[in-house]
């Protein structure tokens, strides 16, 4: 896993948090620290992802309770990598059913340069109206290049593009 993979399962957990899937946040949480400690990264490191990423976590524990918050996050860290990997790849809808994974080996989505900088954005964890700021374009333009993204992809959640872009990001660094 690379080294941005700690940051990245964080990510999909806050988006499982945010749609009201806690117990899978929890265990994408402990995934993270221990893809992080592997790494010898500290989740408390960067400063601009610290803050928001504690919210989401005592979030989190406040729903679920401590002691359920504690059984699910122990889970995630005592995954394998396959294991991790497979878990986050899978989509909510997706955990009762079989799983859609992103497979970027296996596909030439053919994006334009701009759906490739809005896919970018969404992995660092941005929001739309974020994402129209950042590139100087309307809201409904980065509406339109999401669709357009899970289209070309076949994709049916956010965090399947943040999980796909992170897969490209750790292949080139050329995006930006």
């Amino acid at each position: 896993m690379s080294s941005l993979a700690g940051d990245t399962l964080a990510t999909i957990g806050w988006v499982a948090g945010r749609t009201g899937d806690h117990t899978r946040a929890a265990v994408l949480y402990g995934a993270a620290e221990t893809a992080c400690r592997n790494h010898g990264f500290a989740m408390h490191a960067l400063a601009l992802f610290a803050v928001p990423h504690y919210r989401h976590v005592a979030h989190t524990r406040t729903v679920l309770g401590d002691e359920e918050f504690r059984l699910h996050r122990a889970a995630g860290e005592r995954m394998t990598e396959n294991q991790i990997l497979q878990y986050a790849l899978q989509n909510k809808s997706a955990c009762t059913r079989s799983s859609r994974t992103a497979e970027p080996a296996d596909r030439d989505p053919s994006l334009t340069r701009r759906e490739l900088q809005v896919a970018e954005l969404i992995r660092r964890g941005l929001a739309n109206p974020q994402i129209a700021e950042h590139l100087a374009i309307s809201l409904r333009t980065v509406q339109t290049h999401v669709t357009n993204i899970m289209n070309k992809l076949d994709f049916r959640s956010r965090t399947q593009i943040v999980v796909w872009a992170t897969q490209q990001h750790s292949t080139t660094r050329s995006w930006r």
